[in-house]
């Protein structure tokens, strides 16, 4: 894998774009969804990304805070799903892999700062060493 910060020297690092905009997922359907009922098709869209020339693409998991306050179950195995295919994705051109975490829903109940903190932890455990949820 790349070392983003000695890129970071020398230009811009270029992203993916918008996962759920690219793959149109069904109607009802959560994009995030697809990491178990469709990887190949979201495998596909991150390695256009990466050979139009992405250096790094985010994890298929923009909708896991909302998912998870709503305690939508299986939520854990997206996350997981969503990490196993960026990195096969990323792989395979030495791209870098960033977690991608969208905004959680403020309730009376759970505000929406614990609720995606909950998310990020729960993950960075999940994914393995090297993730973390803080600065550097």
């Amino acid at each position: 894998m790349m070392n983003i910060r000695e890129l970071l020297q020398t230009r811009p690092l270029l992203f993916d774009g918008a996962m759920g905009t690219y793959y149109k997922a069904a109607p009802g359907v959560e994009c995030e969804q697809a990491n178990l009922t469709d990887p190949a098709g979201v495998l596909a869209v991150h390695r256009e990304y990466l050979a139009a020339g992405a250096d790094a693409v985010k994890t298929n998991t923009f909708s896991l805070p909302r998912l998870a306050a709503a305690h939508t179950p299986g939520w854990e195995q997206l996350a997981q799903a969503g990490w196993q295919l960026a990195v096969q994705a990323a792989g395979e051109t030495g791209a870098a892999v960033f977690a991608d975490l969208g905004p959680a829903p403020d309730t009376e109940a759970v505000p929406a700062g614990q609720v995606y903190t909950a998310v990020a932890k729960s993950s960075s455990r999940r994914w393995g060493p090297g993730i973390s949820c803080s600065r550097p």
